[in-house]
């Protein structure tokens, strides 16, 4: 029996100084974030992760995830932050967020880590 603690997910959240709805501040802390998670699963020895979820809070408190999880796991920064891209941008217009309420949280989140990314992975 092992005592040894292995992660299952990794994860970083940000609350913004004032409630948002301006783009390039979003994407740029979703960019930050990113950067953030994916630093810390090569720190614990993961090689890629099989799903990515982006959480939104809005001002009225009302919280959102979506998730994807792919066909095959994905692997380095940039294929994260494009998956964070694709989950978070409907929040930024009509589609997630039809009354443009304003965010005041976004996070990143990993699972289904992978190790040892022998199969073949989206964005290496």
């Amino acid at each position: 029996m092992s005592n040894e603690w292995e992660a299952k997910t990794i994860g970083e959240q940000e609350t913004f100084e004032r409630d948002t709805l301006e783009a390039a501040v979003i994407l740029e802390r979703a960019r930050h974030l990113a950067l953030g998670v994916f630093e810390r699963c090569g720190a614990q020895g993961f090689q890629a992760f099989r799903t990515v979820t982006v959480t939104v809070r809005f001002s009225n408190f009302r919280t959102c995830t979506r998730s994807h999880t792919g066909p095959r796991p994905f692997a380095g920064e940039r294929a994260l932050y494009t998956e964070v891209l694709r989950l978070l941008l409907p929040f930024l217009d009509h589609r997630e967020n039809p009354k443009r309420r304003l965010i005041r949280l976004i996070g990143v989140r990993v699972e289904k880590l992978v190790r040892d990314a022998t199969e073949p992975v989206a964005g290496a």
